[in-house]
């Protein structure tokens, strides 16, 4: 709207219809992402975010479109403001992705505990499955007091040995999170934080067996993933679980090829 306004200035230099064309590309992405329903993903091979992508892409968009009309205002400021909205809106819906993900309810200020709890969560969180160790989380709401919170919640999670140092860093936090967490953690928790996702190695599994006429792995994934937040028991020790070794090191899989 900010960059519309400024349009009629700059008819004399031809410009107007070329901003008015962006600013609705800037609001179209605006309005796209305040819509968008911001569970998780249930793509990515460590359980990744779709809408923190999302995130981080539609900002990295507006910042290179501000950049780039730049040339075009002897007053930046107009696009300056614009630039500070988009990052403030996108800042906003991370704290309540987090907040959410993390099993506190609506009234609860996403930047205040959720976010200073997430803050000290990631950078201890390398080498871990994302998707498990929220899941998971649910679990340690309900576990009882004398529980080894690090088996509960990081242990299904951990991607090989684990540092002395991370592991009591993480019983610490998982104890700090649940001194923070409310009645009724474990179900907004199960409702935020998808059981299933769709892995890279479990599609090629899927893709290689249809290539030799079985499609019983699609099909089965495919019912799956209708419903990723069930518990799905029958199915749990076949696809709840960290990835094979040997996916983590196939080319195609691990990473792209």
């Amino acid at each position: 709207r900010k960059l519309r306004h400024a349009a009629p200035s700059l008819a004399a230099r031809g410009a107007s219809r070329r901003i008015a064309d962006a600013a609705n590309v800037v609001e179209n992405h605006l309005s796209e992402f305040r819509s968008t329903d911001r569970r998780p993903s249930l793509r990515g091979p460590s359980g990744g975010f779709q809408n923190i992508s999302l995130i981080r892409v539609r900002s990295a968009r507006a910042g290179t479109l501000v950049r780039s009309l730049a040339p075009l205002f002897d007053d930046v400021a107009p696009l300056q403001e614009v630039a500070d909205d988009a990052h403030a809106v996108f800042a906003e819906a991370v704290d309540d992705c987090y907040r959410k993900k993390l099993g506190f309810p609506d009234d609860v200020d996403p930047s205040g505990t959720p976010r200073t709890l997430w803050r000290r969560l990631e950078p201890l969180l390398r080498g871990f499955d994302y998707t498990i160790f929220f899941r998971q989380l649910a679990a340690a709401a309900d576990a009882a007091p004398d529980a080894d919170l690090f088996d509960v919640v990081a242990g299904p999670a951990a991607y090989g040995d684990v540092a002395e140092e991370t592991r009591a860093a993480l019983e610490a936090w998982v104890r700090d999170w649940r001194a923070e967490a409310t009645d009724g953690a474990a179900a907004r928790l199960n409702a935020a934080n998808p059981k299933f996702i769709l892995r890279e190695w479990m599609l090629v599994d899927a893709y290689d067996a249809a290539g030799r006429g079985d499609f019983a792995p699609a099909r089965e994934l495919h019912d799956l993933v209708k419903t990723p937040y069930a518990e799905h028991e029958d199915l749990s020790a076949k696809y709840y679980r960290r990835a094979p070794p040997g996916a983590l090191n196939r080319a195609g899989t691990a990473w792209m090829t």
